[in-house]
Order: C-alpha cells, then structure tokens, then sequence
C-alpha cells in the first residue's frame, strides 16, 4: 500500500465535533466516538490507505479509541483483532477482560468488567436468585429470574401497580366533582369547562 501524500490533521472544533478532510465528525454520547457517516478512524484509515476489505478491521495500537491518529491505526482480520486484545487483556472499546470462575455452574469464562460479573450466563445469573416474593397485586408467589426489585409477577400486574401508585383522586376547586388524576397529575380541575370558567371569573 502506498500512503496518500497529502496529509491533512484532525481538527478539534470543540469537546463534542471534530473535523478531518472537511467533514465534521460528531461526538457519540453512547460510546465516546466521533463519528459521522462512518466512524473518524475508519474515514482516516480509509483516506490514506482506501476500503477496508471485507473481513479486516481497524485496530488502535495503544488501545486508545480517542486517538485516531494514522500512526495509531493498523488494519488486522477480524481473528487477530480480538486475539490482540484477547493477550492485552481488553476489549476492543479498552474494557478491561476478567478472568473468572461461575459462581453457579463453576465454568471457567471471561466477562467484561460492568454490569454482573460472576456468572458465564444469563442463565446462570437468573439461577443465583432463587428469592421468592408475592405479587403486590394479585398475592401470587414468584421467583426473581430477571430483575432484582421487580414486585411483580407479571407485566400486567405490573401495569396495575404503577397504575394503583400514581393514582390520586382530586376535588374540582370550581364544582366540588371529584375526579381522577391517573392520567394527568398536575391537573387540578375535573374538566376544561371549569378550568376557563374559574379562570373567567378570577379575572
């Protein structure tokens, strides 16, 4: 490959765009990435040395995905991409890789260091929590097999408790009716009638 002589720089407009080749590049709340039709690292991969093919992808050498610098970027197959970062230890976005032993089927895996570490699966994680608990609405008994504060024991019963928690009944300040405020809490009088008719006369 021969490298593109003309060697335009990543211009840092400001903490959430960059600029290379004159085209923007924009911040990815998500993951911290600048991107645009395609990610800054591959449009300058790209620029100098052409198109990807199929089946290779853009690695950063010091593990940095900020840094997207052309000496940074080398292109590897989709095997020796995760085989390098496999050794080092990250992932590929610089997460570290842990070692670990499953807690509920004792297999030997690898897991990234967020959310619950300590099982080889979700299977195994639904497995660690056995707690049973009743249903807030219709008293029925259910084991916790997904989430850890869920109350009940199924969508619908769900549905009927943030129903039940959020409802409030209120007393019209104009007609005295008293009314529903499920749908809209901040409402304080029963219709639109006597919203403008109290509204009419406070004037």
């Amino acid at each position: 490959m021969k490298l593109n002589f003309v060697m335009p720089e990543i211009e840092i407009i400001d903490e959430n765009r960059k600029k290379f080749n004159g085209i923007f590049y924009y911040k990815n709340t998500r993951d911290g990435r600048f991107i645009s039709a395609i990610s800054i690292y591959k449009a300058v991969w790209r620029y100098f040395y052409g198109e990807i093919p199929q089946n290779y992808e853009i690695n950063h050498k010091d593990f940095d995905k900020y840094n997207d610098d052309i000496s940074d970027l080398q292109m590897l197959t989709k095997e020796e991409h995760k085989k390098i970062h496999s050794v080092s230890g990250k992932k590929a976005d610089g997460r570290q890789i842990l070692k670990l032993v499953c807690k509920t089927c004792g297999k030997e895996c690898e897991a990234v260091n967020v959310g619950r570490n300590g099982y080889c699966s979700k299977k195994c994680a639904q497995k660690a929590l056995p707690e049973v608990r009743i249903c807030e609405i219709c008293d029925k008994k259910f084991s916790i097999s997904k989430y850890e504060s869920t109350k009940c024991c199924s969508k619908k019963c769900m549905v009927e408790y943030v129903k039940n928690k959020t409802h409030k009944k209120r007393i019209c300040p104009f007609c005295g009716k008293e009314f529903d405020t499920y749908k809209k809490r901040t409402q304080r009088y029963c219709s639109r009638d006597c919203y403008f008719r109290a509204k009419k006369e406070s004037k």
